[in-house]
């Protein structure tokens, strides 16, 4: 029989290893917080993340994701509604929509939220005083030069990747820019309903009640 330390330890490296890689899947639009983790296989999700680049269809993975998501639906709606308090009526709609699979008006929804959280957490940190500035931060890179503060910040090294890339890849097309100024129809996807309930859940679980990133530092 293993010694339960040696178990203990060995756990302990899987799950040092699935945060490491958790970088991975961001170039895929998959933010996945500490929180998600821990709903998969440790040993199934630490061999997918590692070898991530390689799989060429993650199609086994986004029906795994799927069942996880709707098994853990009500436990992960009201994580995202206690950290994020002040949206808590608007949370509550994300989820109806996407209960009746109205896709296209839940992701919309969720997006203008991540919006409106995203330039609370900036304008709290003064990252626009000028126009420039603001546009930098609000406009197409939102997403790309939120998280690049996490580097300068020594929190997450996530500054080379980017959310909702205007490319199409095989996870499926999700622009953040086109969705909002309604330039793109071909958004209303599960996957996509996916990747803005990770995306949330991301969020909420960093900086719950839009807490700006000093604050979440002190």
């Amino acid at each position: 029989m293993i010694p339960k330390s040696i178990i203990s330890q060995q756990k302990l490296l899987q799950k040092i290893s699935i945060v490491s890689n958790l970088n991975k899947p961001l170039k895929d639009g998959l933010y996945f917080s500490r929180y998600f983790i821990d709903f998969f296989d440790q040993s199934y999700l630490d061999e997918t993340l590692e070898n991530w680049e390689d799989i060429s269809d993650k199609s086994y993975f986004l029906n795994q994701l799927d069942i996880i998501v709707n098994e853990n639906l009500e436990g992960i709606e009201e994580v995202i509604k206690l950290n994020l308090n002040s949206r808590k009526h608007l949370v509550e709609e994300i989820f109806k929509l996407y209960k009746l699979r109205f896709y296209s008006a839940m992701i919309t929804l969720s997006l203008s939220q991540v919006d409106g959280i995203m330039k609370e957490i900036t304008k709290r940190n003064g990252f626009y005083n000028s126009r420039n500035e603001k546009l930098k931060y609000l406009d197409d890179d939102l997403y790309v030069g939120f998280f690049s503060e996490f580097e300068l910040l020594n929190v997450e090294k996530r500054n080379d990747y980017e959310l909702f890339k205007k490319d199409i890849t095989n996870m499926s097309l999700l622009n953040r820019h086109a969705i909002l100024h309604g330039e793109s129809v071909e958004f209303g996807h599960n996957i996509n309903a996916l990747k803005v309930i990770l995306l949330l859940t991301f969020i909420a679980e960093l900086y719950p009640n839009n807490q700006s990133l000093t604050e979440n530092n002190k």
